[in-house]
């Protein structure tokens, strides 16, 4: 059955729920600076080599094990409705058509739901939508340009003087609201440790924020507390031996003793050189695999980790690798697993979305649902945030930088992002669930920088694939 649906004006939403960007089709065969109070790791001592069968020398074996059943229908719905949403963002793209707040999809109904600010054009209106999908589009009081300019203007501003409403109050974070009617913005005590109690927002509060934000509507809603540290991630002991490092490596700062992951491989068009990308709050330094204790095992995933051209909202940094290049390929299963699946390409991310993450002090955690895109205050970076939508962790101390995607039918991945930080804190699993050199630090919500959104476009780089 093809639908389309054209719904009339609805009563704006006040829940924050989510939003995705415009952005190119997908690539391939898929048709903020420093530490952060949140996101860094202390290593709980000198990492240690892992057993024999855990090294890695023969850089694994392919995970070709079939995806269970309900991680298949989740691959199956995603790659289902890809093209509709392709075609929709080529359109907007190729004709520079102004009007989109958000884009959301449901899986479990094979429909996308496109927010619209104005009359929709002829041309949106005119693609073709695949049979059993379902395409709904409804109207918005703003687009995403208009909610982002909102966002600078009151994270420019805040906190206001010491007299004024809200003095003592922090914006931990920002929603573009899911059906474009406007922010959604988290706050919590400004000096607060973690043990404080969310605050009530007082009226007086939000008056002050909608006066900055101007037209764009504003509600306030109490954050998650932050316990002040957080993440970074690594897989133990990746060799430098070809095909080259996999996304998901466990990686080690010896000057520092931090740890953090390797995320995915990339090509940069203009010289053909070979790089991977990790979280730039791991710091600019070098990194090797974690084995100091043997030379052979020790090399450095580069020279010097860092951002050619750094800039604002995009926790990221290129690695130029000072022998054996990334490969095209992640890391699957438990923290010290062998198992990998190749990269087929990258995609936007949207809400709605199911994905996973592979870090080397976690492993693999799937089921993850896109919720909203959110501006992140406390280190200036624009990223998705996913839920676990049980009770469980998404990730732990030693993930950051790690690989976020989703699964594909033919056994291979689909890169979505790297992975940020996240909250609120939970208890963590015994080991051998968490790697047992860092400290045990686990999340329930994850952020992470999207590869189509944010990453590719600003370093201008693109996804190594793998067939």
């Amino acid at each position: 059955m093809r639908t389309r649906r054209l719904l009339s004006r609805s009563a704006a939403c006040t829940i924050a729920l989510g939003f995705a960007l415009m952005a190119a089709p997908a690539h391939g065969d898929d048709g903020a600076a420093g530490a952060s109070e949140h996101d860094s790791l202390v290593s709980n001592g000198t990492p240690t080599a892992p057993p024999a069968d855990a090294a890695r020398s023969e850089k694994g074996t392919e995970d070709v094990a079939p995806l269970t059943d309900d991680d298949l229908k989740v691959a199956q719905a995603t790659e289902a409705l890809q093209p509709l949403k392709d075609a929709i963002d080529s359109t907007i793209a190729s004709q520079h058509l102004v009007g989109l707040a958000t884009e959301q999809n449901d899986l479990a109904t094979q429909t996308l739901t496109v927010y619209w600010k104005g009359s929709v054009p002829q041309a949106i209106e005119a693609i073709r939508v695949p049979a059993g999908l379902t395409l709904v589009i409804k109207p918005a009081e703003y687009t995403t340009p208009e909610m982002k300019a909102a966002v600078r203007r009151v994270t420019s501003a805040w906190p206001p003087n010491a007299e004024s409403a809200g003095s003592g109050l922090r914006i931990d974070s920002i929603d573009l609201l899911q059906d474009g009617s406007g922010l959604s913005i988290r706050m919590s005590d400004s000096d607060q440790s973690g043990a404080a109690e969310s605050p009530k927002i007082p009226d007086s509060v939000v008056s002050v924020l909608q006066s900055l934000a101007g037209e764009v509507r504003v509600n306030a809603v109490s954050g998650e507390p932050y316990p002040g540290s957080g993440e970074s991630a690594g897989r133990t002991n990746d060799q430098p031996t070809a095909p080259g490092w996999y996304g998901g490596s466990r990686i080690h700062n010896p000057d520092l003793n931090d740890v953090c992951s390797s995320g995915y491989s990339v090509t940069v068009p203009s010289s053909g050189g070979v790089r991977v990308f990790t979280a730039s709050h791991c710091s600019v330094e070098n990194w090797d695999n974690g084995v100091a204790a043997s030379p052979t095992k020790t090399w450095a995933i580069a020279s010097h980790l860092s951002q050619s051209a750094p800039g604002p909202a995009i926790d990221s940094m290129a690695a130029t690798t000072s022998t054996i290049a990334g490969a095209a390929r992640v890391y699957t299963g438990v923290y010290n697993s062998t198992t990998y699946k190749k990269v087929a390409g990258d995609a936007m991310s949207m809400v709605g979305d199911s994905v996973c993450q592979s870090g080397a002090s976690s492993g693999m955690h799937c089921s993850l649902t896109v919720m909203t895109y959110t501006y992140e205050n406390i280190d200036s970076v624009w990223v998705w945030e996913a839920w676990n939508n049980s009770i469980g962790m998404t990730h732990a101390s030693g993930d950051s930088g790690a690989p976020v995607f989703v699964q594909r039918t033919d056994g291979r991945v689909t890169i979505r992002g790297v992975l940020h930080g996240g909250l609120p804190y939970i208890t963590c699993p015994p080991p051998p669930a968490i790697n047992p050199d860092v400290t045990p630090e686990c999340k329930h919500h994850l952020w992470f920088v999207g590869t189509v959104s944010d990453l590719n476009p600003y370093w201008g780089y693109v996804t190594r694939t793998e067939s």
